[in-house]
């Protein structure tokens, strides 16, 4: 190399060591100091290079502007293009930092404070975003101690230059920084090299362009001129681009590896020149390879594109992946998946003569997958090479080169696949023949009132779509599909299933070509908008399809199923079954069958109504190679896998044909994947065959086993039984001392016939029955009898199983029950026990009358002791009328002056858990309202006592409690003043039709939060309230929250106090400590809040003690906030989903004050601290299930 080009190469590096070395770098670079950060939230989240043309910071996701890359990027171009980026594979949320750290590193946290990445970098004194899009971290010594030059992701800058053995990786998409298919390699041994890569393995594959510079090539150098060149060792270059560019002052330049492959060099006017003769966007001006459809030719591998897929370049020598006639894409929005075949491919156990009715070729020229083929013949003529793939049951395409003769038969999975003028073969693919049909055209229509055109049937007239009554009476319709020629007219599709129709409804396929299905007024229930549509049809197969002029199918209901899978019908990843809720009820059910996009086949539980999935109870474990779930037209159902080969699922033992008898696959309302078939006419008359539906197979084996997540009520409903029949079908029955929530439905589960506490119960046994996930305590070793009595003992313990001297206690509500002999064990249920039978029930009565003629007797003789004694006690009490104080304030009142206040307790405002309260008024120099709260469940406590307590109440002062004014304890009379409220309780306000704002929810619970926060730690003597609920949060004339009743729990009776075995508190507001024998502490106030703040987001009311845990607002709750759909709990309030941030604060808050462990929930400080958003939530865990049920 000459003088002057060495001094050419070297002169960028030796400008920034210059500048590293300059005193005047830190004004000039925009020094970034040990300690500095930047956070998402803000505007604080990025450091920009001093001409402002670069950033480096938090970039939001074009897809998902709640998620984070940390990045470098072009900061004046339109779209602030993307040159480098830390965590393409873990993008972070709302709330992360990055920082240079104080011993000179830089670590990026997510908002969990969890590092997500660092390079290792150490000793740095400083952090600089250079102007040439290049981060480092620099020492004081010049020395750079990492640098995002030297880290590339997929993109390279002006001088920018790669090492050997540094690698450029695509994304996956444009818009999905995760690491892509592709892979530029500055190897070791000097050669510059493009691969494709397995994803997510990163195993390199062949490669598919080489700069062939073995031993020669020392670095990959991208100048400021604009030149890309591999410097070599021999002092020349070899050039990967054109030549340098003219006026490479007037723009931004780029080189990048692109998703597809390519590596493309790139230009962008500066602003000064946007209006010259380039495009103000991104321009190619080079690229390699040429085309990369023919480049990439992999052994293994899919190719440029996906399996079964072809590559053509467009218009622009950009790649576009397209399917065969008749495949599909896996996924649409990420084509380099592949395609998949939109028919149950061909039965090797068919009928020879049959094949030819089944099947047929499309034709496509110029296509090609040329490593796919398993067999060659030469030379033959073009019949012969269709006539060859026809009869081979494995042969999926048949490529013919017409030049020689050359047949060429392919199997799937189809890889490599390329179109173009160069390859010079004409493809041949097989796909179903088309079926006759009848034509339905636009404009027709059905109706339910017409008992005779009330269905379109198939030719054969196997199959109708149509209306069909739900029940011989029945006044409402499905819109369905069903088999025409069974007597039970099995459904196997419905539009309609969750809102059947009345009689008077209306289905038509309008003259635009949307099929639309009407109510009896008119109103629009389901509709399919597909373009283009020309005509339906009801085929034979059982698939409803709208087609268009080009007689190709545009919408199938095929492609989207209810619970039934028929012969001839493929579900591709992300197609669900879901079960019906009963066999008579077609709403969507509790279980669903997935073929999920992983190519798992997977049977998944469900919450009822909120569809949320609990764990699988069934998989195929086909992650990554599973692909399609067919029941192929033989009547075989098998999950097909991406090497072409089948994994079946239909025992071959017994199987029937699909020419003599119907068949389907239903996921049936308990669960279970059942293959039915069903003798046809001419078979029953042939055979006399049975009429009826019967079970060729089934899966899973025994669901009541199978079923038994951590979350949910298993394969029946909660505190039930699942057993199997004789027939093998699960039944759900409910344990002794148990009934169904609702008979008519035995998946709601079962509920206690009376009270479980801690005493009045006793035990059942059964054998070979357990609830294996909701045991909270195990005792071991332990005999029966003490695994009986410690949970008799145990107010929260609702049965014990007891196996090998371990005894596992149990609480409310139990789930995953069984019932099965696999199960070993004995369940020890405790029951409410009922009155003593017989004579025990003699005994006890006469007890109780000889107690009341002595009690009587005893009575009578203290009488005028008792009357002499009131005299001086109430004579006493009523020589004190007037004022008087207790501590500053508190006005003690006379009985009477709160009749006339009240004029004689006319006006009820409210009955609570301590008495009843009236409306009054004072009238002094002016007119105030007051509450007058009379006591009737008070302690007879002296007068001291009682003015004790209520001085403690008397001396809170906080804007969110309402003030006590008074009160007055006169005889037997005890009652409590307060100011009036004049807007009612939140209950009335929360719950009305007209429900509060958004803004006036949020703004109320925080208020709440901070009046419970000052009870419980502001006060002198801390008060914990016992029964928070919205019928004590009362509204001032501003509509500010004010907690009433506190300070009131230590007034109550012995007998109502928690030393006995009462609960203090409101049904679906009591915290679990109330169920056990453990101290009673503040937590059980933020237990309350937590399910009132629930209420207060959603506007509606918590549980009641007989409704299903469908209904359970806690459950409901986290059950969209797992699925993400918190939308779900605010429905239409668009100001709540606005505020997305603040809504999923506030439920995670919930979430963790509801959590059954006291020391998991946060106090009422950090709640409010957290509702107010001065500090991070961390993501809650389940609220443990407990009893609802006593």
């Amino acid at each position: 190399m000459a003088p002057s080009s060495l001094f050419h190469h070297f002169l960028p590096p030796l400008l920034l060591l210059l500048a590293l070395i300059s005193p005047s770098y830190a004004q000039a670079y925009h020094n970034i100091s040990l300690g500095s950060s930047l956070t998402t939230l803000g505007e604080n989240n990025s450091w920009l290079s001093p001409s402002g043309e670069f950033a480096f910071g938090f970039y939001p996701l074009e897809t998902n502007s709640s998620l984070f890359l940390l990045a470098i990027w072009f900061v004046k171009t339109a779209n602030r293009t993307v040159v480098w980026y830390a965590n393409g594979d873990q993008p972070v949320q709302d709330g992360a930092r990055v920082e240079l750290t104080a011993d000179g590193g830089l670590s990026l946290k997510d908002h969990n404070g969890q590092e997500v990445w660092n390079p290792g970098a150490s000793n740095a004194t400083y952090g600089a975003m250079l102007d040439t899009g290049n981060f480092v971290l620099a020492s004081a010594d010049a020395s750079v101690s990492w640098q995002s030059f030297a880290n590339p992701s997929d993109t390279i800058l002006p001088s920018q230059e790669l090492d050997l053995g540094t690698n450029l990786r695509s994304r996956m998409m444009d818009t999905d920084y995760s690491s892509g298919r592709f892979q530029l390699s500055v190897q070791s041994d000097g050669n510059l090299v493009f691969y494709p890569v397995a994803i997510p393995s990163g195993l390199q594959y062949d490669s598919y362009w080489a700069s062939n510079t073995v031993g020669n090539g020392t670095k990959l150098v991208f100048d400021e001129r604009g030149t890309i060149y591999l410097a070599l060792n021999n002092g020349t270059q070899w050039n990967f681009t054109s030549g340098k560019m003219d006026a490479v002052r007037d723009f931004y330049l780029r080189a990048t590896l692109d998703s597809d492959g390519v590596f493309r060099q790139y230009v962008h006017p500066k602003i000064g020149i946007r209006n010259g003769s380039r495009s103000e966007g991104w321009t190619t001006v080079d690229f390699q390879p040429p085309d990369i459809c023919q480049a990439v030719l992999v052994e293994t591998g899919s190719g440029a594109c996906g399996f079964n897929s072809y590559c053509k370049l467009d218009s622009n020598k950009r790649v576009d992946c397209e399917c065969p006639p008749q495949y599909s894409f896996l996924d649409p929005d990420r084509k380099y998946k592949g395609c998949q075949p939109n028919f149950a491919s061909q039965s090797c156990d068919a009928d020879e003569k049959e094949i030819g009715s089944l099947y047929d070729f499309s034709v496509m020229i110029d296509v090609d997958w040329p490593l796919s083929d398993y067999d060659h013949y030469s030379p033959i003529d073009e019949d012969r090479c269709k006539r060859e793939c026809l009869s081979d049951c494995f042969c999926a395409v048949a490529i013919y080169y017409q030049n020689n003769g050359d047949c060429w038969k392919k199997k799937l999975p189809l890889s490599n696949g390329k179109a173009g003028s160069y390859v010079q073969r004409k493809a041949f693919i097989k796909v179903p023949k088309a079926q006759k049909y009848s034509s339905i055209s636009l404009g027709s229509s059905l109706s339910s009132l017409d008992d005779v055109n009330n269905s379109w049937v198939s030719p054969s007239g196997d199959f109708a779509f149509g209306f069909l009554p739900l029940g011989a009476d029945s006044n409402l319709f499905l819109l369905g599909i069903w088999f025409n020629k069974v007597a039970d007219k099995a459904v196997v599709w419905s539009a309609n299933r969750n809102k059947p129709v009345p009689r008077g409804s209306m289905v038509e396929l309008t003259g635009s070509g949307r099929l639309v299905l009407y109510g009896e007024q008119g109103q629009e229930v389901w509709s399919v908008n597909a373009t283009g549509v020309s005509s339906a049809a009801m085929l034979d197969t059982g698939n409803f399809v709208l087609i268009n002029e080009r007689n190709s199918y545009i919408w199938e209901s095929f492609n989207n199923p209810t619970d039934t899978i028929l012969p001839t019908q493929v579900l591709g990843p992300g197609t669900q079954l879901y079960s019906r809720l009963a066999e008579t009820n077609y709403s969507q059910g509790r279980f669903k069958l997935s073929i999920q996009k992983d190519g798992n086949l997977m049977f998944y539980s469900v919450n009822v109504p909120t569809g949320y999935q609990y764990e699988p109870y069934w998989s195929s474990n086909t992650t990554g190679i599973g692909t399609q779930l067919i029941f192929n037209s033989s009547g075989y159902l098998c999950l097909n896998q991406m090497d072409g080969s089948i994994l079946p699922l239909t025992k071959s033992s017994g199987m029937v044909s699909t020419e003599d008898h119907y068949q389907r696959g239903t996921l049936d309302s308990d669960g279970v994947l059942r293959q039915y078939y069903f003798p046809k006419a001419n078979s029953r008359t042939s055979t006399g065959g049975p009429e009826s539906w019967r079970v060729l197979w089934h899966l899973p084996d025994n669901i009541c086993l199978q079923v038994s997540g951590s979350i949910g009520s298993g394969a029946c409903g909660f505190n039930s039984l699942c057993k199997l029949t004789d027939d093998g079908r699960p039944t759900c029955e409910c344990p002794p001392g148990y009934s169904f929530l609702d008979p008519s439905d035995m998946y709601m589960g079962c509920k206690p016939d009376g009270m479980l506490t801690c005493e009045l119960t006793d035990l059942r046994t059964m054998m070979n029955v357990d609830w294996p996930t909701g045991d909270y305590e195990v005792l071991s070793p332990v005999t029966e009898h003490d695994c009986g009595q410690a949970c008799l003992g145990d107010c929260l313990c609702a049965v014990a199983i007891y196996r090998n001297e371990s005894c596992w206690k149990k609480k409310l509500p139990l789930s995953n029950g069984r019932e099965d002999p696999q199960t070993d064990g004995k369940a020890l249920i405790k029951i409410a026990t009922v009155s003593p039978p017989g004579g025990a029930q003699n005994q006890h009565t006469l007890i109780l009358i000889l107690s009341i003629i002595l009690g009587g007797s005893a009575l009578l003789n203290l009488l005028p002791v008792v009357y002499r004694a009131n005299s001086f006690f109430g004579h006493k009490k009523q020589s004190k009328p007037d004022a008087s104080i207790i501590g500053t304030h508190l006005r003690s009142f006379s009985y009477r002056e709160l009749e006339v206040a009240t004029d004689e307790f006319e006006e009820e405002l409210g009955h609570g858990s301590f008495g009843t309260v009236y409306k009054g008024r004072l009238v002094s120099d002016a007119e105030i309202f007051i509450a007058v709260k009379m006591l009737d469940k008070v302690a007879q406590q002296g007068e001291k006592e009682f003015r004790t307590e209520v001085s403690v109440i008397g001396q809170t002062n906080h804007k969110n409690l309402v003030r006590l004014l008074g009160f007055c304890d006169e005889g037997v009379h005890r009652l409590l003043v307060y100011e009036f409220m004049s807007n009612g309780s939140l209950a009335d306000f929360l719950f009305d039709s007209m429900k509060p704002t958004w803004d006036q929810r949020a703004g109320i619970a925080i208020e709440i939060a901070r009046g419970l926060s000052y009870l419980h730690e502001e006060c002198s003597s801390p008060i914990i309230h016992c029964d928070i609920k919205p019928q004590n949060v009362l509204l001032d004339d501003r509509f500010t929250a004010r907690i009433s009743d506190f300070g009131l729990a230590k007034l109550l009776r012995t007998n109502q106090s928690r030393t006995s075995t009462g609960i203090r508190g409101t049904r679906g507001y009591v915290a679990p400590e109330w169920f056990r024998r453990t101290a009673i502490t503040a937590k059980v106030d933020v237990y309350s809040f937590g399910v009132m703040l629930l209420e207060i987001i959603c506007c509606r009311k918590s549980i009641e003690p007989e409704a299903g845990t469908g209904d359970i607002l806690v459950y409901w709750a986290y059950d969209f906030y797992k699925e993400g759909r918190l939308d779900k709990l605010v429905e239409n309030d668009k100001e709540a989903i606005i505020d997305a941030r603040r809504l999923k604060r506030f439920v995670m808050v919930a979430i963790w004050c509801v959590q059954e462990e006291p020391s998991m929930r946060p106090d009422m400080k950090r709640v409010t601290i957290m509702l107010e958003g001065h500090a991070d939530v961390p993501q809650p865990p389940s609220p443990s299930p407990i009893s609802f049920f006593g």
